[in-house]
């Protein structure tokens, strides 16, 4: 499945919806707190934290950009599943404009290429202060994955972007974006006077972070009444 390769082909905007709060009044007011993806029949799949943040506004909904604006839907329901940071939405249209991806529930080795797409940085404002919806797209390679079953990525992931799905060579899902994780490291250069350290200095990276869609695909919300890998083979 080429996903990716030619912009021509494909419009990347199916795949990828921000979520944010909304206010019909004042698109200023309104903002964009992560990225979701379609899962099949009337539900999304998107980091649970991201509903959590989302939830404090009055009005959350999910959008779907056209080509010239970006038209939200109030979210009728939602389950946060916080020990693994996934929330499930449902979404009552009588037609989605959506389209799914393909999940892989292997896992990518450390050192493998992947690549994701989503909101990152939430919305910006033209010249004219026209507020939209930025689609962007980042990748690297996964440095490493711990016994959580969780990817480090070599790049950083911006606000916006958490729910995103990761994707490999394929084009598959191989894990959906969650944040970043912090790695500091101490450089100190040992200089002392009258028996005290003088100087040292500690650097801290980000690395980004997504849970493994093989770990994704065994967890049963209850808005689905099954697990998620049995669900999207369903639909």
């Amino acid at each position: 499945m080429q996903l990716i390769s030619s912009a021509n082909s494909i419009r990347l905007r199916n795949y990828v919806f921000p979520i944010g709060s909304v206010d019909k009044k004042d698109d200023k007011n309104s903002n964009v707190y992560g990225t979701a993806s379609y899962l099949g029949g009337k539900y999304f799949i998107t980091a649970g934290h991201v509903l959590k943040n989302a939830s404090s506004k009055k009005i959350i909904g999910i959008g779907f950009m056209g080509d010239d604006e970006c038209k939200y839907f109030n979210i009728s329901k939602y389950e946060i599943l916080e020990d693994i940071d996934v929330g499930i939405i449902e979404l009552n249209l009588e037609q989605i404009p959506a389209a799914k991806l393909i999940w892989d529930s292997d896992l990518s080795l450390m050192l493998s290429d992947v690549h994701t797409f989503g909101f990152p940085h939430g919305q910006s404002i033209k010249d004219d202060g026209e507020v939209y919806n930025s689609l962007r797209a980042l990748k690297g390679h996964v440095v490493s994955i711990d016994k959580n079953y969780t990817y480090e990525l070599s790049f950083f992931c911006p606000k916006g972007l958490s729910g995103a799905p990761l994707l490999n060579k394929k084009g598959n899902i191989t894990g959906m974006i969650i944040g970043n994780t912090g790695v500091e490291m101490n450089v100190c250069q040992e200089i002392e006077k009258d028996k005290k350290e003088i100087y040292s200095k500690d650097i801290v990276y980000f690395l980004g972070k997504a849970i493994c869609a093989c770990k994704i695909l065994d967890i049963k919300p209850k808005l689905l009444n099954m697990t998620i890998g049995e669900f999207i083979k369903k639909y």
